[in-house]
């Protein structure tokens, strides 16, 4: 992760940190399912994403989402 880390961000600049990258294969796992994550991302920025990405089940999940929206 961390060899990706330096390519990444030689290529592309910041935000590629390790911590980012984990973040973001947590959120590829947490929302699989593109149409999901396009509906989301149109209310909700990435720190609202952080935030609730460590919830496990569906149910925080949903309330975290609805929480994050208001």
């Amino acid at each position: 992760m961390l060899t990706l880390s330096a390519q990444l961000s030689e290529e592309f600049g910041t935000g590629f940190s390790e911590k980012n990258l984990r973040r973001m294969v947590q959120f590829a796992e947490a929302f699989p399912d593109q149409q999901i994550v396009v509906t989301l991302s149109r209310q909700l920025g990435w720190s609202h994403f952080v935030t609730i990405i460590p919830l496990d089940d569906d149910l925080p999940i949903c309330s975290g989402i609805n929480a994050a929206e208001k």
